[in-house]
């Protein structure tokens, strides 16, 4: 069996009791690549076999390496998710939207929500694939790339119930 040395590393990059901000670990841990510590390209290798290991749990290793962004009732695909928008950028830069893509897709969704009315992302996915719109397939974790871009937090509201995967987005106030 697989121990996951790497992912063990990588989330002990973010623990949930320390005076670093989220943002200050990323910046730590975007560090590491190459030392001693980790390897991205062994992490990258270890989170690929994870896809096909049923005995693998994201949160298991969130609490053993008590995650900052572990709450009890995270589903697994919660937990890899924020997972993800701490690390993806570091372990797969060639699989993340580049920066004016991510601009772009803010301001799509921008123009695309309405004050009033919350919009699930499959409908906002759905509706980007019949718009031919981006050449990626969009997915959770860009979407929530595009909520966090710099001050796309103030001007859209994200709903979302912990221990489901379903998300929502609507304007925080009318253009």
């Amino acid at each position: 069996m697989n121990n996951y040395r790497n992912i063990k590393i990588a989330f002990s990059y973010f623990p949930a009791f320390t005076e670093e901000s989220p943002n200050m670990q990323k910046r730590d841990f975007f560090n590491t690549n190459g030392t001693k510590w980790i390897d991205f390209l062994s992490l990258r290798q270890e989170i690929r076999l994870t896809e096909n290991d049923p005995s693998f749990s994201w949160i298991a290793i969130a609490k053993e390496k008590d995650f900052v962004k572990f709450e009890d009732g995270m589903t697994e695909e919660e937990v890899y998710l924020e997972f993800k928008l701490l690390t993806w950028e570091a372990i797969f830069p060639d699989e993340v939207l580049e920066e004016i893509e991510i601009q772009n897709l803010q301001k799509w969704l921008i123009e695309n929500l309405v004050a009033d009315e919350f919009v699930s992302l499959r409908s906002l996915r759905e509706r980007l694939k019949a718009g031919n719109i981006f050449h990626a397939e969009i997915d959770d974790f860009e979407f929530l790339r595009a909520y966090l871009y710099r001050e796309g937090y103030s001007k859209i509201i994200l709903k979302h119930k912990l221990g489901t995967n379903e998300r929502f987005f609507k304007l925080s106030q009318p253009l």
